[in-house]
């Protein structure tokens, strides 16, 4: 064998020399991958795309189309950034929404937030009486801003939490851009980012009721972050009416984890009070009756067969 044949050869045999551009170039391909996931986009759009265009068109607020009818929202907190990175929100909820309210229904939103569900609520039922309650002080600003912006006359922004008790809380503050996790309970989620405490004003269901000399409440829509089995607590003089209200809400372990209990404790709590149950599939936006036993790990909605519209629940759930 030649000097240069051996030489060639001894090249060839080194581990890993013609291997490694070939490595690199699938490292790249990876990176890129990962880079063009459709989360990873949405949120440097969230973090970076969005701040540029509000500083470019001085915070012109965003459109948002929500079960066929248009919003106007400010750009700022979590849930804007959201939609405007999705395009959409929570759509099989806020369509059952709409074929819920009545001309004159009374809508508790808990947990509303920047008030997508209060101004979809005031659009489809502009004689509605609709009182939106939200416990962080920066939220209940964009939520108030919310309502004039779209002239949301007959909606109320309270800034309260809602539990088993009056007086006051402590609130557990997420960073800027997940302020949607705020919590009363710890900060259990895996995507949680603590950023302190604020406290925050608190009272029952039953309470606010009597002070605000309420009689009748047709439909609550409860998002509050796992603290769902403390406000039902907080509202059993309603719930245990006859014509207690339509309530859609949240019953997910991933929630309520914050709280130390299980979301079939709600179920327990409910049942005993007389409500029926139906799951809400938030892909197909289908109502179902769920199995026995079994009406958590879902967006739920409980309805007493006492209420007028129990029928239309149930032709829904068909």
């Amino acid at each position: 064998m030649s000097a240069e044949a051996g030489q060639k050869r001894g090249n060839f045999l080194q581990p890993g020399v013609s291997s490694l551009p070939m490595r690199a170039t699938r490292k790249a391909l990876r990176e890129i991958r990962a880079a063009l996931e459709p989360s990873n986009i949405q949120r440097l759009q969230r973090k970076f795309v969005l701040p540029v265009r509000n500083v470019l068109l001085r915070h012109k607020p965003i459109a948002v189309l929500a079960a066929g009818h248009t919003l106007q929202i400010v750009p700022e907190g979590a849930i804007a950034a959201g939609i405007w990175s999705r395009a959409d929100y929570e759509p099989a909820k806020l369509a059952l929404i709409t074929r819920l309210l009545g001309a004159n229904s009374v809508f508790l939103d808990i947990g509303a937030n920047v008030g997508i569900f209060s101004l979809l609520a005031s659009k489809v039922s502009p004689s509605a009486n609709i009182l939106a309650f939200e416990p962080t002080a920066t939220t209940f600003e964009l939520l108030s801003r919310n309502i004039q912006l779209n002239d949301a006359r007959n909606v109320t922004p309270l800034h309260l939490a809602l539990g088993n008790f009056s007086g006051h809380a402590t609130l557990h503050l997420n960073v800027s851009g997940k302020d949607g996790l705020n919590t009363l309970g710890k900060l259990s989620r895996p995507d949680t980012e603590a950023a302190g405490d604020e406290t925050v004003p608190i009272t029952t269901v039953d309470d606010y009721l009597r002070s605000a000399s309420l009689g009748r409440i047709d439909l609550m829509n409860v998002d509050a972050e796992g603290a769902e089995l403390s406000i039902f607590e907080g509202a059993s003089s309603l719930l245990q009416r006859p014509d207690a209200p339509m309530i859609l809400y949240e019953a997910f372990s991933f929630l309520t984890r914050g709280f130390d209990y299980h979301p079939v404790e709600i179920f327990w709590l409910l049942e005993r009070l007389g409500f029926s149950f139906f799951t809400l599939n938030s892909d197909s936006g289908k109502l179902a009756v769920p199995e026995a036993s079994r009406a958590y790990d879902s967006i739920i909605l409980a309805v007493k067969p006492s209420h007028p519209a129990y029928s239309k629940v149930e032709d829904l759930a068909r």
